[in-house]
C-alpha cells in the first residue's frame, strides 16, 4: 500500500525547479528504458498491458484497462478508474526491476485525468529481501481535469537493504488517470559523482574553501556539553539552496550532512534539525523572520547561507550583521558557521559577508573558493555539481555539506580537557550597525490597516498571501514604530500592476509587481528610510500605469517589517 503523500516532485514557485531536475544533464544520454512495454504498446490474449500488473490493493471498485483511445503516443495508454469509494486506497499498475543499494534511477511519465478527486503520481517502493517496503520516493501529482498530459519525475535513489524496486502508477481517490511513455533510466554518471563525494576531500581544496576557522570556542563548549547527553537543535537558514533546492530528498541537502555527522559523533545526545531556508529570499527578510523561524527554536548550533542572494554591497551586509547579531545573541550563544555558496559565474557576496564574520570571529566556509578553481581548470563543470545556474543537485550539496564537517572535525579534534567558559555576554561593538539586531515582522494576516478604500486580504495560495488590490485608485494604510521599513510583495509574470509607497505623505517608492521570468512568483522586498524613531504612516495606492505586457493591474501586499525604534 502506498499511504502516504507524494510530494517529493512538487513544483516550489521559489525554485522554480523539480527536485527531478538534477539528473536533467547527468541523464541526457541515450541511456536504455529499463522498463519494458513503458508505452503499453503490447497486450496479452486477454487484451491486458503486458509487462504490467493491476495491483486493487483490496479496493472492489477499482478497474484497469489499456486504452486505445486515449493515449498520448503509440497505440495505447494504461487507465485507472475508480468508483466513489469512502475508504480509498492506493491501487496502482505496478512494473519490479531488480536493484542494488547505491544505484539511482531516473523514474518518468506522463499522466493525464479525469475528475481526479484527489491525486494521480508516480512512485518507486524499494523493497528488500522478503518483498517488505524499505522506504519509497514519489513524483508530483495530478488532479481534477486535464486536457493537457502532464509530466511527473522521481528520482530514485536505491537505499541499502532493497534489492526489487517497484514503479507504482497510482490513482488515490475517485475518477480516472491514464499513464503513458514510462521510462526509467539508470544514471551512472550521478553515481559515480556520488561515490566520489565519499571519499575525504583533498586537503587542498579543504584549505582554500576554508575562508577563516575562527573562534572555536563555542564550538568546542557545545561539543563538550553533547558528549555527555541531553537534547540539542541544529539550525540552518538562508535561501531556496538552504531549503533544498534541486537536491533529490531532505536526506541528500548540505543541511543532512551535518545532522548526520552531529549523531554519530555524538550518540549520547538527542539531534532536532531545525530548516528556516526560504526560496529568492535575503537577509533583508531573514533579519526580520529569523526569531519566528529559528530562534524560537532554540538551536544550539547554526549555519547561515545568504552569500548567493545577497547582494555583496554594504545594504545587504547591514542586514546581515542584523541577523548574525540576533542568534548570536540569543538564549543559547549558539556557534554560527557561515557558508558561502556561489552561482553559475562564481559570483557571491563573500567579499561583504566576510568582513562581517571576521568581525565576529565566527567560522566561514567558502564552497566557491572549495569548487571554482577546478571549474576554471576544467577538471569539473558546472554541470557536474548543479543543473541550473544557482542550486546545487545532490552532489553539490555534498560538497558544501562535506566542507562544514571538515571545519566540524577541526573543532572536535581541538576540544581541551578543560571546560570551556560561556561566551561573553555583550557582542562586540557593530561592524556597520546594530539597528536591524531589533526588527518586528509584520505578515499579510497580522496587518490591520488603519485606513483602506479597496484593498482586500487574500489568503492566495499560501506563498501569495496577501492585501491584494486590482482597482487603480485604491489605498491602503498602516501604522508602524522603527527607524527602517521593509515593504514585501509578490512579483510574478501575470496581470500585476504598479503601486505607489508612501512613508507619512513624504517619502515615496513607485513599485513594479510584473517582470519578465516564466519559472514562477517570488517574494520581492525593499528597504525604505523612515526619517527617524517612532510612529509612522505607510500608505499603499495602486496606480493606473502597468507594464506594457502585463494583461492586468494587480498588486499583492505580503509583509511589512521595521528595525530599530
Amino acid at each position: 500500500m502506498q499511504g502516504r503523500p507524494a510530494w517529493s516532485n512538487i513544483v516550489n514557485p521559489y525554485f522554480g525547479l523539480t527536485a527531478a531536475t538534477l539528473f536533467a544533464t547527468l541523464t541526457a544520454s541515450a541511456a536504455p528504458n529499463l522498463v519494458p512495454n513503458g508505452s503499453f504498446e503490447e497486450a496479452d490474449a486477454k487484451g491486458a498491458i503486458s509487462g504490467w500488473s493491476g495491483d486493487a490493493v483490496g479496493m472492489t471498485t477499482v478497474s484497469f484497462a489499456r486504452d486505445a483511445e486515449v493515449k498520448r503516443s503509440g497505440a495505447a495508454s494504461a487507465r485507472i478508474t475508480i468508483a466513489a469509494d469512502a475508504n480509498p486506497s492506493w491501487p496502482a499498475y505496478v512494473f519490479t526491476l531488480a536493484v542494488q543499494p547505491g544505484q539511482c534511477y531516473n523514474v518518468d511519465a506522463w499522466i493525464r485525468t479525469r475528475e481526479a478527486a484527489r491525486v494521480a503520481y508516480v512512485a518507486t517502493d524499494f523493497l528488500d529481501a522478503q518483498g517488505q517496503r524499505v522506504t519509497f520516493a514519489s513524483s508530483g501529482t495530478v488532479s481534477g481535469s486535464t486536457d493537457d498530459w502532464k509530466p511527473v519525475s522521481v528520482v530514485a535513489q536505491i537505499p541499502v537493504g532493497a534489492v526489487s524496486m517497484a514503479v507504482r502508477l497510482i490513482l488515490y481517490g475517485s475518477g480516472t488517470a491514464w499513464f503513458d511513455d514510462v521510462t526509467v533510466v539508470r544514471a551512472e554518471a550521478f553515481e559515480a559523482a556520488m561515490a566520489k563525494l565519499r571519499q575525504p576531500l583533498p586537503a587542498e581544496w579543504v584549505t582554500r574553501g576554508t575562508t577563516s576557522v575562527g573562534d572555536l570556542s563555542r564550538l568546542q563548549r557545545l561539543f563538550q556539553a553533547a558528549a555527555k547527553g541531553g537534547r540539542y537543535t541544529f539550525g540552518v537558514i538562508g535561501g531556496s539552496i538552504t531549503a533544498g533546492g534541486c537536491a533529490s530528498s531532505v536526506d541528500t541537502r548540505y543541511a543532512a550532512y551535518v545532522f548526520t555527522w552531529l549523531k554519530e559523533h555524538f550518540p549520547a545526545a538527542e539531534w532536532t534539525l531545525v530548516n528556516a531556508g526560504i526560496g529568492a529570499t535575503g537577509t533583508n527578510y531573514g533579519c526580520l523572520r529569523v526569531q519566528r523561524d529559528l530562534l524560537a527554536k532554540a538551536p544550539d548550533l547554526v549555519v547561515t547561507e545568504y552569500a548567493v542572494n545577497d547582494g555583496n554591497d554594504q545594504e545587504s551586509a547591514e542586514t546581515y550583521e542584523g541577523l548574525l547579531r540576533q542568534v548570536l545573541a540569543s538564549a543559547k550563544q549558539p556557534p554560527v558557521l557561515m557558508l558561502f555558496m556561489m552561482n553559475q559565474a562564481g559570483g557571491n557576496a563573500q567579499e561583504w559577508q566576510s568582513k562581517l564574520g571576521r568581525h565576529y570571529g565566527l567560522p566561514m566556509l567558502s564552497y566557491r573558493d572549495l569548487l571554482w578553481p577546478e571549474i576554471e581548470a576544467k577538471r569539473l563543470t558546472w554541470a557536474d555539481i548543479s543543473p541550473d545556474s544557482v542550486h546545487p543537485h545532490d552532489v553539490g550539496h555534498g560538497y558544501a555539506g562535506k566542507l562544514l564537517n571538515t571545519l566540524l572535525d577541526q573543532a572536535l579534534a581541538s576540544v581541551p580537557t578543560a571546560a570551556v567558559p560561556a561566551p561573553a555576554s555583550a557582542l562586540p561593538a557593530p561592524l556597520l550597525t546594530a539597528v536591524y539586531q531589533s526588527t518586528n515582522l509584520f505578515e499579510a494576516d497580522d496587518l490591520k490597516p488603519v485606513a483602506n478604500t479597496g484593498w482586500t486580504f487574500d489568503a492566495g495560495s499560501g506563498w501569495d498571501k496577501g492585501w491584494k488590490a486590482t482597482v487603480p485608485g485604491t489605498v491602503v494604510e498602516f501604522e508602524v514604530s522603527g527607524e527602517q521599513l521593509f515593504v514585501s510583495y509578490w512579483r510574478i509574470h501575470g496581470p500585476m500592476g504598479r503601486a505607489q509607497i508612501t512613508i507619512d505623505n513624504e517619502r515615496g517608492s513607485i513599485q513594479e509587481a510584473w517582470f519578465d521570468q516564466t519559472w514562477g512568483g517570488y517574494r520581492h522586498m525593499i528597504r525604505l528610510a523612515m526619517g527617524g524613531p517612532g510612529k509612522h504612516r505607510v500608505r499603499l495606492e495602486l496606480l493606473p500605469e502597468k507594464h506594457a505586457e502585463s494583461p492586468g493591474t494587480e498588486f499583492r501586499l505580503l509583509c511589512l517589517g521595521t528595525a530599530g525604534k
